[in-house]
């Protein structure tokens, strides 16, 4: 029944697919498990990735090979296009990192992560791939300043829910969750003169703060594309205001567009 289900879900629009499945087979996922152990990716077949059965969007990857349509098959664009470094903050297992090093032989990419929880899986997909020479990982927060911070680790079950929490009263969505300290570091202080392709920033709504402390990159226009979200429960609780991200980039000249996204959520490209 689920094989007719997959082979149904080809033929159909990549939003009707996720729509699909996570109202129906989400929770059925982990009796697929081989599913998960190397699952190809759609636009780069020869990468592929070991997955978490209990998240809901490493089941879009698993089973349909892609996660966010839109904002994979453009920064897989740049990439083969352009290619050069892509800073990946907010890595989780690797999924962009492993699309961008796929389009060009000579990409790199420097992948952040802060969740203690996924520095494992991350680290088994760039040695799975043989790209121990073209990804780095980094494993701390990136955020406005320079200096530790509170991280939670989020839910158990989706392995991207954690992130830089403040208090419970300010970040209910963390409370209850296991905390752990992570340096944070600003990008224009650890990547300083360097020249970025692509900066993609998913970090469950503190991605402004990393916007802003890219800013000594931004004003010298040192960063060619950005890739982010605007979270509005989680930056709500983080007390960001909305279209913070948007403002700093349009003061460094930058222009922009939205890539749509889900309830709550907006996906941004931002370009020079």
């Amino acid at each position: 029944m689920f094989e007719f289900f997959l082979r149904c879900l080809r033929f159909l629009p990549g939003r009707v697919q996720r729509s699909l499945y996570h109202r129906f087979f989400i929770y059925r996922a982990n009796r697929y498990a081989g599913r998960f152990e190397a699952a190809p990716l759609k636009l780069a077949p020869c990468m592929v990735m070991k997955l978490s059965p209990l998240d809901g969007f490493h089941g879009e990857i698993a089973l349909f090979g892609m996660y966010e349509e839109t904002t994979s098959q453009l920064i897989y664009a740049i990439a083969g296009e352009k290619g050069g470094m892509l800073v990946d903050v907010g890595a989780n297992y690797g999924y962009y990192s492993l699309l961008w090093c796929a389009a060009r032989a000579e990409n790199c990419v420097m992948a952040v992560e802060a969740s203690p929880a996924n520095i494992g899986p991350l680290y088994h997909n760039v040695v799975l791939n043989h790209l121990e020479d073209r990804i780095t990982v980094h494993e701390w927060a990136a955020t406005r300043k320079e200096a530790d911070e509170t991280f939670s680790l989020g839910s158990t079950v989706q392995t991207g829910w954690g992130g830089i929490a403040t208090s419970a009263s300010i970040s209910p969505t963390f409370a209850g969750h296991m905390k752990v300290s992570v340096h944070g570091h600003r990008l224009d202080v650890i990547f300083s003169g360097q020249e970025i392709a692509v900066l993609k920033v998913d970090c469950e709504g503190a991605d402004a703060w990393v916007i802003e402390g890219s800013s000594g990159l931004l004003v010298e226009k040192r960063i060619a594309h950005i890739f982010f979200e605007e979270n509005l429960h989680r930056q709500s609780e983080l007390g960001i205001e909305l279209g913070t991200a948007l403002r700093t980039l349009e003061a460094f000249g930058y222009q922009w567009e939205c890539l749509g996204g889900a309830p709550y959520t907006n996906n941004y490209h931002a370009w020079r």
